[in-house]
């Protein structure tokens, strides 16, 4: 008797092995996805922590602005009503495209911050990264322990005010979730390292 085609049990037998190899390969996938995100995330931070230091030397070693404010702490805002940012402070300072290098692959938002793009006002920008607040205009030599501090964070619009205004700060934190090894907000002599950071995940 001459055979055509694939058995019944031979199918079945195809469609397990199919399978299997699927379920080995999507959670692969997922892998290398987290790693490219994370990936382009720190090269993003680099980007930004590599201008955040040539602003600093034009600048007497003082950290940029978190926000420009008006004379009552409000946010100063542009004729589109968007606050005026850091970026603001750092944008020359940066080689790569603005929209990239501001926004974390990984956010599930898209970034919530709107501000108008510093090299061309036609145009805004979403930002996935915020400024600790608190250390805004802060010069170097004024901080106990500078390698204790985080500067640039996975951030939402308006911090935990849920606006753009961060004043007051709700102890002393806008926009990311933060805390040392001593349990304390703000680091000390004690500090070793960050002990919590909100971080986006997908």
């Amino acid at each position: 008797m001459n055979r055509y085609g694939l058995t019944q049990l031979e199918k079945l037998a195809i469609a397990v092995a199919v399978l299997a190899v699927l379920a080995i390969i999507i959670p692969l996938y997922r892998q290398l996805v987290d790693i490219k995100r994370t990936a382009d995330c720190l090269s993003n931070l680099k980007d930004i922590a590599t201008a955040i230091n040539l602003y600093q030397l034009d600048y007497t070693n003082t950290l940029p602005l978190a926000y420009y404010a008006n004379p009552d702490g409000s946010p100063q805002t542009d004729s589109a009503g968007r606050p005026l940012t850091w970026v603001l402070c750092i944008s020359s300072y940066m080689k790569r495209d603005l929209q990239r290098a501001l926004k974390c692959p990984a956010d599930p938002t898209g970034g919530s911050t709107v501000i108008t793009d510093p090299r061309d006002s036609s145009k805004m920008l979403t930002l996935s990264y915020g400024f600790y607040a608190p250390l805004s205009g802060v010069r170097m030599e004024d901080l106990p322990n500078p390698g204790l501090n985080v500067l640039i964070a996975d951030s939402l619009a308006g911090g935990q005010n849920g606006s753009l205004n961060p004043n007051p700060l709700v102890g002393g934190n806008d926009g990311f979730a933060l805390t040392f090894d001593d349990a304390r907000f703000t680091p000390t002599e004690n500090s070793k390292y960050v002990v919590r950071l909100a971080v986006w995940q997908r």
